[in-house]
């Protein structure tokens, strides 16, 4: 996409929105090391506060699945209910999920998180975040698919595309590349 944005420019000047997406390909790749996230105040679980974990890399599981979306992006709240239709499932194959929400008000993430039964946490900042401007979100819901390294091995564009990962690989068992 990226490529064919700057062949039908007429010259190709890279405005810093540009800039930041290709540096995001390049960074956030599969086989790349993902930051690790502090959580500043607790992520809740089922709209509870937990403070089980302050570090991304506390969670013991061999994968995790980070997600980025907010309670007002529509594809977000097509996309979650999904996710937590998937969760029990994925979770005993060994894949934890934590949501991480660009919501700006305290109430309206609360609301939309007391029913996922994932962990999920918001800074309030939307996109000044840290953490969201460290995994180069620039669109939500985005997916990253970590292993207990921490290493990118897949951004999956949908819930449908991570079911499909789990299905081949964790419940039929075939290696990974």
């Amino acid at each position: 996409h990226l490529a064919l944005k700057v062949l039908n420019e007429t010259s190709c000047t890279l405005d810093s929105d540009l800039a930041k997406q290709l540096e995001s390909y390049r960074t956030m790749k599969k086989g790349n090391s993902a930051p690790d996230i502090s959580f500043v105040d607790a992520t809740y679980l089922n709209g509870v506060k937990q403070n089980k974990f302050s570090r991304l890399s506390d969670l013991a599981a061999p994968y995790i699945l980070v997600v980025f979306g907010a309670s007002w992006c529509p594809k977000c709240m097509e996309e979650l209910p999904k996710l937590t239709q998937n969760y029990v499932k994925w979770r005993n194959l060994g894949v934890e999920v934590v949501y991480v929400s660009l919501d700006a008000e305290p109430a309206s993430f609360e609301q939309a998180v007391k029913t996922y039964p994932f962990f999920a946490y918001c800074d309030y900042q939307q996109w000044k975040s840290r953490v969201v401007k460290d995994y180069y979100v620039f669109g939500t819901p985005t997916m990253y698919l970590l292993n207990k390294e921490q290493k990118i091995i897949l951004r999956p564009n949908s819930v449908k595309q991570m079911e499909a990962w789990v299905d081949w690989y964790l419940v039929k068992g075939n290696a990974m590349p």
